[in-house]
């Protein structure tokens, strides 16, 4: 019996280096990343906006916002992240991320959905003047140059 689970062991180790060595297993390192004679694209995907927020008024903030941050012309450029966090009352804590930085924040309070949306579109505003300034300081901070030297 101990004869036979060894050749049983040997068959499936033999089995197992034949299925590896197989071509569907192999990969060439110095092959080009291909996919079905396509080369496989490495680009970024811009003009993401996430909607993280949880209760209505968050996701009334974040339609609004969205409207008006699409209608300006190079709202595509640039991935954002809209967060909420609600309170026990009537009113949620709202907050813009761009680069895991948080770059707006406001309160999202029950009413009328008029002021709702006028919040909404003040932050998309607000939100494109502080890129504008991060891009800017972006621009401005490198090795090269010294605050100074500006």
């Amino acid at each position: 019996m101990n004869k036979l689970l060894h050749i049983w062991e040997r068959a499936v180790l033999v089995a197992l280096c034949v299925a590896m060595i197989q071509p569907g297993y192999a990969q060439d390192i110095n092959a080009p990343d291909e996919i079905n004679g396509a080369r496989k694209r490495a680009d970024r995907i811009d003009g993401l906006v996430t909607d993280q927020t949880i209760t209505l008024l968050g996701h009334e903030f974040y339609r609004s916002f969205v409207n008006t941050w699409r209608d300006q012309s190079d709202g595509s450029r640039y991935n954002l992240a809209i967060y909420e966090r609600p309170s026990a009352r009537s009113a949620s804590l709202v907050w813009v991320e761009y680069r895991f930085r948080k770059i707006y924040s406001g309160l999202v309070r029950m009413g009328k959905r008029s002021s709702l949306e006028e919040m909404g579109a003040g932050a998309a505003q607000a939100v494109r003047a502080r890129i504008a300034e991060i891009e800017a300081e972006t621009l401005f901070n490198t090795q090269d140059m010294a605050a100074d030297e500006i």
